[in-house]
């Protein structure tokens, strides 16, 4: 439940007209004309629930209204100061998701992933053999002869891609190490400012509860569904048998008002001891700039986590170049598909042939 700024408005001007005296309406097809008389009806509803207002609701907002705001200010404080946390926390989360998404990580993805689409086709072709080999169904000589024949194909040129392992290695290893380093920064929260924050979650869960437990909220919207009643049977905006059943659903509103006022009777004790535990609510149990200060702390040290390392990452590459045949990795890396397109359309005829057989 959001918390908004409390105010309790003087709905005074709801009293002021009397009820208007009553005049004869169109009666609904459905209803005869001895049995379907509600402008007297109307009226009573419309009087009983001034007198409601007057003898229960009114009472209840002046008694409890000091109250009401206090307790309004510290949870719209807490919601504000929890909404900056996510946030920032949103922030942190969007850094670390970006971490490698900047020009030097690019660049040397351009030259792992050739090492990675390599060693893939290699664990896609023996993946299927085992597949193959250890189901006696699909062991057929053509399938066997096939993962004998082409695998020499799918190791051919190893050696060029094993240059570019240790530049790979080196690419996943800075990847870990930001990642590592940036899980620590979000969970490594100062002992002390993660129980204020957790403090404030609870302040916020506590003043939500007051005004959904007391009453407060029933009684706002029976102000305002009173107002909207008023004004339209002033103005006769509407059928006289659909305000009828507005004012009927409103008194059932307040009569269930009526019956929780004990609760808020009795714990008085409860609200006043809110209150006063949260009366320093601008500071306690953390203030806005205290959220701040933690929090841009820590963007600012995950700057400098990625930035370290992107730097030692850069270094490495420039001093530990790279050189390819174009030629040799297109040819392996073609064969390889080549391949393991082969073995899977061979395996997939296999398995047609078991379904028809089994049918």
């Amino acid at each position: 439940m959001k918390i908004l700024p409390v105010t309790i408005n003087n709905y005074n001007q709801l009293y002021q007209s009397n009820p208007p005296k009553y005049q004869k309406i169109s009666q609904p097809a459905f209803c005869g004309q001895d049995t379907f008389k509600t402008g007297s009806i109307l009226d009573s509803e419309i009087n009983n629930i001034k007198e409601e207002l007057k003898a229960t609701v009114d009472p209840y907002k002046i008694k409890y209204k000091d109250k009401f705001i206090q307790i309004g200010k510290i949870g719209y404080a807490s919601q504000e100061k929890l909404k900056l946390a996510k946030e920032y926390q949103k922030q942190m989360f969007e850094k670390q998701f970006n971490a490698t998404n900047n020009d030097t990580f690019k660049k040397i993805e351009k030259v792992t992933d050739l090492y990675k689409n390599y060693t893939q086709g290699i664990n896609n072709f023996e993946r299927t053999a085992e597949f193959i080999q250890s189901r006696e169904i699909y062991s057929t000589p053509q399938l066997l002869n096939a993962i004998e024949k082409n695998r020499p194909k799918i190791y051919r040129d190893k050696e060029e891609f094993e240059k570019i392992k240790p530049l790979y290695n080196k690419y996943q290893n800075t990847k870990s190490k930001i990642d590592e380093e940036l899980n620590r920064l979000t969970e490594k929260q100062n002992t002390e400012f993660a129980e204020k924050r957790t403090k404030l979650d609870e302040q916020n869960k506590e003043a939500v509860f007051i005004f959904l437990a007391s009453g407060y909220m029933d009684m706002q919207n029976i102000y305002k569904d009173a107002k909207s009643l008023f004004a339209d049977y002033e103005q006769k905006k509407y059928p006289q048998y659909e305000l009828l059943q507005r004012a009927e659903k409103l008194n059932e509103c307040i009569d269930r008002f009526k019956k929780n006022l004990n609760y808020s009777e009795e714990n008085q004790t409860n609200w006043d001891k809110f209150i006063e535990t949260n009366k320093n609510y601008e500071n306690f149990p953390l203030s806005t700039e205290e959220i701040k200060e933690k929090y841009e702390t820590n963007l600012r040290t995950a700057d400098k986590i990625i930035q370290k390392h992107t730097q030692n990452l850069e270094e490495y590459y420039l001093k530990n170049p790279v050189k390819l045949s174009p030629r040799i990795v297109s040819r392996a890396l073609n064969a390889q598909n080549k391949v393991n397109k082969t073995i899977n359309e061979l395996l997939l005829k296999e398995k047609e042939k078991y379904i028809k057989y089994i049918q």
